[in-house]
């Protein structure tokens, strides 16, 4: 037992660190990105970035809804079937696409956003459609880490290669920054359907029977019910945003931005474990599903949190200045606030990957849900009082709700065997 635990976290390891090299060249391109922008454009220019990203980010969710995690589960449990997977889980992505896109460019037009940012929100909704192309699933569900790490490498170091070159030679930032982004969303996705075409060339004939698993986990309520949970989790995490650009304005984004951005990139480090992790999530025995058996990673992940939000709430002034420039000292405070919600995150973000990967899609969407609920009228009532700092309260306290769920929601008790349920039937 214990030299299977061995193997397991060593195979959670080495993939986290093939994530790592891919993970951190996107990571430190998407922050040069953001320092480019602030340096050169300013604070209202930071903020027109931020919610342009943030409406993408929900075209990109609106496009996977939950067929994303669904492929990539299915794909470690059936990789000789991936080609009809892929056809089935594509099929839906490039439908959700379809109605995604146009609901971005909707917001973005008549949304409440400030003027300023509408030509850049709605450009980037409209280059963020290569995003359904991209099968870098296909590749977390095989664990073929290194070819997915290089692709989400390849999305930020094509687009801040885009956006410097336009900056060289003047372009207006309002078009050539979403055309960056396109440019990276597409070689991305490029790169991915090689991969996954070289990797699964050699796969049985498709007219053997698919797995009742396949035909039941593709079908368009399973997809829907994940994809909701995670919209929850997205509105939960970023709908901050959208509330301060059309409660207050891009001042006020543009501070909240440079510090959340900070908040995200360290939880970007340890979305490398748990995005390594979930393939294995799922290959769990049914009776072995159960939160006793993880409430020693759970203590541990939060104990690993809370030294980095003390070190960087103490120096979150001194951090703010020294990455965006003086203007933007005024986002110190709200720095100190968000990078409290660190060992939250570590704890809620572990449970709800058991959960997605056990199949447990309800439980998240409940808890996710009222976490998402707790964000919005926490900041529809302290953004219009407090600005950035409002959203930063809100943020810490929508996550201690998430944490109070999310642990309520994990099963404690494995399932009953077959066995167990005919004794108490009998």
């Amino acid at each position: 037992m214990f030299k299977e635990k061995l193997r397991n976290l060593m195979g959670v390891a080495a993939g986290s660190a093939k994530l790592a090299i891919g993970e951190g060249i996107a990571r430190v391109c998407a922050m040069l990105t953001l320092i480019l922008v602030s340096r050169k454009f300013g604070v209202s220019m930071l903020g027109s970035l931020a919610l342009a990203q943030t409406v993408a980010v929900y075209i990109a969710l609106g496009t996977d809804a939950g067929a994303r995690h669904i492929g990539a589960r299915l794909t470690a449990a059936w990789p000789g079937r991936v080609t009809a997977i892929r056809r089935r889980i594509q099929a839906k992505r490039k439908i959700l696409a379809l109605i995604a896109i146009p609901l971005g460019l909707i917001y973005a037009s008549v949304g409440p956003i400030p003027g300023d940012a509408r030509v850049m929100v709605s450009l980037y909704a409209l280059f963020v459609a290569p995003y359904c192309l991209s099968l870098d699933w296909v590749l977390w569900g095989a664990k073929r880490y290194g070819s997915m790490s290089t692709s989400r490498a390849l999305i930020s170091a094509l687009s801040l290669a885009a956006l410097a070159i336009a900056v060289l030679l003047g372009v207006n930032p309002r078009w050539a920054i979403p055309v960056a982004a396109g440019i990276g969303y597409t070689g991305g996705a490029a790169y991915t359907r090689w991969q996954s075409s070289r990797i699964f060339q050699h796969e049985p004939d498709e007219a053997v029977a698919l797995p009742s698993d396949v035909n039941t986990d593709t079908r368009w309520k399973a997809v829907l019910v994940l994809g909701a949970a995670l919209a929850c989790n997205q509105a939960f995490n970023n709908i901050d945003s959208l509330l301060l650009g059309g409660l207050t304005n891009l001042q006020q984004v543009g501070l909240y931005s440079s510090a959340y951005r900070l908040l995200t990139a360290l939880l970007g480090i340890y979305y490398l474990l748990t995005t390594s992790l979930y393939p294995r999530m799922a290959e769990v025995a049914p009776e072995n599903r159960s939160g006793e058996k993880l409430r020693l990673y759970l203590v541990g992940v939060f104990l690993a949190g809370i030294l980095p939000a003390l070190l960087v709430a103490h120096f979150s002034r001194e951090i703010i200045v020294g990455i965006y420039g003086q203007h933007f000292a005024q986002g110190a405070p709200m720095l100190a606030l968000l990078i409290l919600a660190l060992p939250l995150d570590f704890v809620t973000s572990f449970c709800g990957v058991a959960m997605v990967a056990w199949g447990m899609s309800k439980r998240v969407l409940i808890a996710t849900g009222t976490a998402a609920a707790v964000n919005i009228g926490a900041n529809v009532y302290l953004i219009p009082r407090y600005g950035g700092l409002g959203a930063s309260w809100a943020t810490l306290i929508s996550y201690m709700a998430l944490l109070i769920v999310m642990l309520a929601m994990l099963p404690w008790r494995p399932p009953a065997s077959q066995c167990e349920v005919a004794a108490v039937g009998g």
